[in-house]
C-alpha cells in the first residue's frame, strides 16, 4: 500500500513538473514578454499623445511654424519634465522631436489641433498603393 502511494506521488510530482515546464516554455515566455512590451509601448504613446495635444493647444504669438520646428520646440519643453518625473519617454531630444513630428502628422486629433494654431495648415496624408507591373515577352 505504501509503495503504491509512493509511486502515485512520484507520478503526480513528475506530472506537475512537466506541466510547469510546458507552461514556462520559451514560446510562452516570449509571448508574455511581447505582450508586456506592447503594453508599455501603448502607455508611452498615450502619454506622449496627451502631452503633445495639450502643448499644441497653447498657441504662440505668431502661430506654430512648420511641424518639424514645432516638434523641436515641444520636445525642448518636455525634456525637463521627462528627467524630473522619470517618464517612460526618450531622453534624447532628437528622438523625442521625431516621435512628436510623426504624431502630429499621423494622428487626426493632433493634426487638427496643430492646424487650428499653425501659420500654414498641414495637408491630409495620402495613402499610396504599390502596384506590381508584369511584363510579358512574346517569343516570335
Amino acid at each position: 500500500m505504501i509503495s503504491a502511494f509512493s509511486c502515485a506521488q512520484q507520478h503526480a510530482t513528475a506530472w506537475r513538473i512537466l506541466k510547469e515546464t510546458r507552461n514556462n516554455s520559451y514560446e510562452v515566455r516570449q509571448n508574455k514578454a511581447q505582450a508586456a512590451r506592447n503594453e508599455k509601448k501603448e502607455e508611452r504613446e498615450i502619454l506622449l499623445r496627451g502631452l503633445v495635444k495639450e502643448a499644441l493647444s497653447k498657441r504662440p504669438d505668431n502661430g506654430w511654424p512648420g511641424r518639424v520646428r514645432t516638434a523641436q520646440t515641444i520636445a525642448k519643453k518636455f525634456l525637463p519634465l521627462i528627467e524630473e518625473y522619470n517618464l517612460p519617454l526618450p531622453n534624447d531630444e532628437d528622438q523625442l522631436s521625431e516621435q512628436i513630428e510623426k504624431f502630429i502628422f499621423r494622428e487626426p486629433s493632433l493634426r487638427k489641433a496643430y492646424n487650428e494654431n499653425a501659420k500654414e495648415p498641414l495637408e491630409e496624408p495620402t495613402k499610396t498603393r504599390q502596384a506590381k507591373i508584369i511584363t510579358r515577352s512574346v517569343n516570335r
